[in-house]
């Protein structure tokens, strides 16, 4: 069995979006309670699992689609790396091992992992087929996360957070799709573009970009609102420091706007991320005045 094509198959490069599982307890300063860190962090485990077997599922259904598409023909069961029996195999102890986890969690956070579960496949079957609804459901995801998160570390998740991840993350579903159309080019790889399952054509381009840009300026305005508002000064000792995160999130989203126009970005914002330099650094500035804000 080739183990290496058996891992790439969960994507653990993936899990790194399960860190914001963390962030409600990242907020709240309540990281020295163990039973709020120990929350978080089954829950960064489960969604981890969960989001795996998911990325099974949908990698079965797509295989077709992924042969003719120029870089996820690449991917385990595409490329025949991987059987067919042995993903069922995997995706079945992923599913355990997920219930096995939550199990051990509050009620409340248990229903967040099934709506996240019913959604996601709902997903892979139809919605990633449908023109717009597919990344309003992308952008869902991250802030069923944040939700999750906070409910399985007994942290209740402000109004601000999860409006500012939702805008957060539709700009950077709709960087995603924009850079998979301007990938294509102007003629589809396959003679059945159909199979492609993708709503998008070259010429949407302009768009989407356009609704990024919104996306990015409203998602950095919820911030500034929420560094006025007396939540801030009731969870903060120091509030004043968290003005110097602005700037860094506009340096940040402006780039990567730049940089999907210019044709420069990875098809997947999240390995783009990881392997920038400067996303590292604004995340590791963001985290720091967290900490000094305190």
């Amino acid at each position: 069995m080739n183990w290496r094509a058996l891992l790439r198959l969960l994507r653990p490069h993936q899990w790194s979006k399960n860190l914001l599982c963390l962030l409600p307890l990242l907020l709240s300063g309540r990281w020295g309670e163990p039973a709020c860190l120990s929350g978080a962090l089954s829950a960064m485990a489960a969604f981890s699992l969960l989001a795996s077997l998911v990325y099974i599922v949908n990698d079965l259904m797509d295989v077709r689609a992924d042969r003719a598409h120029p870089h996820k023909r690449h991917r385990p069961l595409a490329a025949g790396l991987v059987s067919v029996p042995a993903a069922l195999v995997v995706a079945a102890l992923l599913g355990c091992l997920t219930v096995l986890v939550a199990f051990w969690q509050p009620e409340k956070a248990r229903w967040w992992l099934v709506c996240y579960a019913v959604t996601a496949l709902a997903y892979t079957w139809r919605l990633k087929t449908m023109l717009a609804l597919d990344v309003v459901a992308l952008a869902s995801f991250y802030g069923l996360r944040v939700l999750y998160g906070g409910a399985a570390a007994g942290i209740p998740v402000s109004v601000w957070t999860l409006v500012f991840c939702l805008f957060l993350f539709f700009t950077l579903a709709l960087v995603k799709r924009y850079a998979e159309v301007a990938a294509l080019g102007d003629a589809p790889p396959s003679s059945e573009p159909s199979a492609l399952r993708r709503p998008y054509r070259v010429q949407d381009r302009a768009v989407l970009l356009g609704l990024a840009c919104a996306g990015a300026n409203t998602s950095l305005l919820v911030v500034a609102l929420y560094l006025n508002s007396p939540e801030v000064r009731a969870i903060h000792q120091h509030p004043q420091w968290l003005w110097l995160v602005l700037p860094a999130l506009m340096y940040w989203l402006a780039r990567i706007l730049v940089i999907v126009h210019r044709g420069e970005m990875h098809h997947d914002p999240l390995v783009f991320a990881l392997r920038d330099r400067a996303s590292w650094a604004v995340l590791l500035w963001t985290v720091s005045v967290l900490v000094a804000a305190k």
